[in-house]
């Protein structure tokens, strides 16, 4: 954020978990007077007159002095309840989730449509778009999808799938057990997968991964880390493990 000092002081700060330490903050602390609000260490990068991008680091500033409040989140937040996604014929995916991966079809919704600017204004579509029908997965352990068929009504018609490369572009990533295994099985039931496994690296170092695509183009990943990846050696907080979804 950036806030003016003066008349000639502009003060930009960027947060950088990197200097806890050196700040002398044992993890992040709470400001007086502040609900929800923290104290972060910063980078402070000053600029004054001719003086350009100065960097002064570490700094350890009260943001409630340069009038900036800072969140610790969304009140109550839990988790990742769901994900939710569109494909072209809700039956095709319904089989493919259902029959292929394993998920569990919950219950279904729609039609829905709107004579006003109700889609506009809640769903960010056109506003005669039809949600032709949606349907909830429950796969396993991990985040439930919920998964849309629409009929478009913009002029050109619906958008091509994107790419990871695109903006928008994602995949959905499936922990297995036993990766040559489950590569068999979707090369039997007719899964184009792409490529021969990966071991990563660095910080994902213990990790085997390959992605592989839906019947209509969506990206997907098969991913295995039996004895943990590398970052967990020294990691304060870990990502969630489907294996052991209560850590």
């Amino acid at each position: 954020t950036q806030g003016s000092l003066g008349d000639s002081w502009i003060l930009s700060v960027i947060f950088d978990s990197n200097v806890v330490e050196a700040c002398g903050v044992a993890g992040i602390g709470v400001i007086p007077k502040q609900k929800n609000s923290q104290m972060y260490p910063i980078h402070a990068i000053i600029s004054q007159n001719t003086y350009q991008n100065e960097i002064y680091t570490p700094k350890c500033i009260q943001l409630e002095y340069l009038g900036v409040f800072m969140s610790s989140g969304i009140p109550g937040l839990r988790g990742t309840d769901h994900i939710g996604f569109t494909v072209p014929d809700i039956e095709e995916a319904t089989v493919f989730f259902r029959d292929i991966i394993g998920c569990e079809l919950v219950y279904n919704l729609g039609p829905f449509q709107s004579d006003d600017d109700w889609m506009a204004e809640h769903m960010n579509v056109h506003p005669r778009t039809i949600m032709k029908q949606i349907r909830f997965f429950r796969c396993k352990f991990g985040s439930n999808f919920e998964i849309f068929e629409y009929k478009s009504a913009d002029p050109d018609g619906p958008r091509p799938q994107p790419r990871n490369s695109d903006i928008g572009g994602h995949h959905l990533c499936f922990y297995v057990d036993e990766m040559d295994s489950a590569i068999a099985y979707l090369k039997q039931n007719g899964i184009k997968v792409l490529g021969e496994p990966t071991k990563s690296a660095n910080a994902s170092l213990g990790q085997t991964w390959v992605y592989f695509l839906s019947p209509w183009g969506m990206q997907f990943e098969l991913c295995t880390y039996p004895d943990g990846k590398a970052y967990e050696k020294d990691a304060k907080v870990k990502l969630w493990h489907p294996v052991h979804p209560a850590e």
